[in-house]
């Protein structure tokens, strides 16, 4: 035990380095180490060190050799563009973070004549490696902040096994670490230390920490500003006005203290200068159009929702919250719990609460679990003391692998990235295959029409329609649209389903939705069944789409299984093939007016 209580982090890094690579298909363009909002974080290094190109034009070229078409054109993905300016949205503190790595992954391509174009494998594979070496670096920092606590070395262990495996933490740093969580994990982490430093009396010699610190805060700031908050928590770390204003006076014109304010300044006049090059101004508002509505806060959705509840998708942050209470002091108590207070309200007064269907529970939240976990350790030392750690340590050996499973349900759409709901949560609960699933949340509905096909007049014994070499076309639903369906975001057509194939089979069928219009077909989609049928049960699948723009009320819709030409003979069974035409409202949708 005292080994891996020594080498905890080690251990953990080297776990986190499996995962990465062997959950990572680099061939499939939805599973990219560099992607979502990681696309415009990172495009600043290729654009300037490769392409020479800040108006980040060469992404729509290199875009389709790795990714899927999601947006017309690709630079959609990060370009922002209003009252005639053009810029990229996404702030560029974490590439300079990645610099070294992506340097060093550039020199390799070059020197072994690998694709050199900035997004190939060796330069995905670089930023997942950043992403493990910082996660690493913010374990640090938070054992240092638990060693300052004097929390003992197997509750440590607990916790740093805890915030990594136990929580969405993990995702982010061995998955999708091109988004900016684990990197400001690190350096919330590094910042918290440094300012336990700065205020102990016992530091001698704080000019260094005092340089780092104007560093490390201004590294958060070029990130994600508003985790500027931390700074609020400065008292908890001993922060008063009269050891203030003595470090200012003792480091502020010091060759040191100039020295890291100096770094600090040019660090935040980087974003400045991006910003000029891209649009002439040196000050911008890149998230135009975004913002806080204080007077709309969603705390409960936030922590408990099934859409995107913190608590829900990583329990053991509720250790974290509940450790609040187990600080020594009243006064410390008081500072987490109106730290915490404020940064839980704002988090969920942003305009898009969920923080993007690119997100596994509550992602800005991540930045902070350097706090979560010492924290924690608050709760389970106290467990400790009545000598009933043994349920903490049951509790996270629990959460771990219930973790690393809800994990890999959202990296393979069991759990839905934007609308999750208490039945998709329930029924996919430990599914560990890929689900078909169109999830439409029931509160949203306001007109509803279904079509069911049972196949009881089919004739045979299982009552169901078939299809087969020789009967390539199943029984079929032929209905019309009602009049409540308009194109656009909220009418959507869901297409159901009992399913008895083969795995073999299955690659060669779809349920079709073919809408027509006096015989003719006007819009016709495939839904294809070879990624959800594992062996030869009955399986229900489920597909939807938004009702298409071609389409118009009066029009006939044909709904039926169809195999393409296949060698094997087999016969496949569909039963209750069930057809919704439903029209929401917009209280699930980011996208409205308010915005």
């Amino acid at each position: 035990m005292r080994l891996i209580n020594r080498y905890i982090l080690e251990i953990l890094v080297v776990a986190s380095a499996v995962f990465l690579f062997s959950t990572k298909h680099l061939k499939e363009p939805y599973d990219q180490v560099i992607m979502a909002e990681g696309l415009g974080y990172y495009a600043y290094l290729p654009a300037t060190f490769i392409y020479h190109d800040l108006s980040f034009n060469f992404f729509n070229d290199i875009h389709s050799k790795y990714y899927a078409t999601s947006y017309n054109p690709p630079t959609r993905n990060f370009i922002l563009e209003f009252d005639g300016i053009r810029v990229n949205k996404y702030f560029p503190g974490v590439s300079f973070l990645w610099l070294p790595f992506f340097l060093v992954a550039h020199l390799l391509a070059l020197l072994f004549h690998l694709t050199a174009d900035g997004y190939s494998p060796i330069y995905q594979y670089a930023i997942g490696i950043a992403g493990l070496f910082y996660t690493w670096l913010g374990l640090l920092f938070t054992r240092k902040l638990l060693d300052h606590h004097r929390i003992s070395p197997v509750v440590q262990t607990v916790v740093l096994s805890g915030i990594l495996f136990a929580t969405n933490l993990l995702l982010y740093a061995a998955s999708w670490s091109a988004q900016t969580h684990c990197y400001s994990f690190f350096l919330i982490a590094a910042f918290c230390w440094c300012s336990v430093k700065l205020f102990d009396t016992e530091t001698v010699k704080k000019g260094a920490w005092f340089a780092f610190a104007c560093i490390l805060l201004a590294l958060i700031a070029t990130i994600r500003p508003q985790n500027g908050i931390i700074i609020l928590l400065l008292p908890f770390f001993g922060f008063t006005w009269k050891a203030f204003f003595q470090l200012l006076r003792q480091y502020l014109f010091s060759p040191i203290g100039l020295a890291g304010m100096a770094v600090a300044i040019l660090l935040i006049a980087r974003v400045s200068y991006y910003w000029y090059l891209q649009t002439g101004k040196i000050f911008l508002q890149p998230y135009h159009g975004e913002a806080y509505y204080f007077n709309k806060p969603h705390v409960m959705d936030i922590l408990f929702s099934f859409r995107k509840g913190w608590v829900l998708y990583s329990p053991f942050v509720a250790f974290g919250l509940a450790g609040i209470f187990f600080a020594k002091e009243w006064k410390n108590k008081m500072y987490l719990f109106l730290f915490w207070g404020l940064q839980i309200y704002i988090s969920s007064c942003w305009w898009c609460w969920t923080y993007s269907p690119s997100s596994f529970g509550q992602r800005p939240f991540v930045d902070f679990y350097a706090l979560v976990a010492l924290q924690a350790a608050f709760f389970f030392q106290f467990l400790e003391v009545k000598n009933k750690v043994w349920m903490a340590v049951t509790l996270v050996l629990a959460f771990i692998p219930f973790n690393l499973l809800q994990t890999h349900q959202y990296r393979k759409g069991i759990i839905p990235g934007e609308f999750g709901s208490g039945e998709t949560y329930w029924d996919n609960l430990f599914a560990v295959r890929p689900v078909a699933y169109y999830p439409i949340p029931r509160q949203t509905i306001l007109n509803r029409k279904e079509v069911l096909q049972s196949f009881e007049d089919a004739g045979s014994v299982e009552q169901s329609g078939y299809v087969s070499a020789s009967n390539p076309y199943s029984g079929n639903i032929l209905t019309g649209v009602p009049d409540f369906m308009v194109p656009g975001l909220y009418s959507h057509v869901r297409v159901s389903a009992r399913i008895k194939s083969s795995p073999a089979l299955a690659q060669h069928e779809n349920l079709v939705l073919d809408f027509k219009r006096n015989d003719s077909t006007v819009s016709y989609t495939g839904f294809g069944l070879g990624t959800f049928i594992f062996d030869r049960d009955w399986k229900k699948v489920q597909f939807g789409i938004e009702f298409p723009k071609e389409v118009a009320p009066g029009d006939s819709v044909l709904v039926y299984l169809w195999r393409a030409e296949s060698p094997n003979k087999d016969t496949t069974r569909i039963d209750d093939l069930e057809i919704e035409f439903i029209r929401t409202d917009d209280s699930f949708d980011f996208r409205r007016s308010e915005k």
